[in-house]
């Protein structure tokens, strides 16, 4: 669903701005 893509690229925002 559409909330599911929003959620995921959350999460892998999210872990961009912890690697960096």
């Amino acid at each position: 669903s559409l909330k599911e893509k929003i959620r995921l690229r959350c999460l892998t925002g999210c872990w961009s701005v912890l690697e960096m």
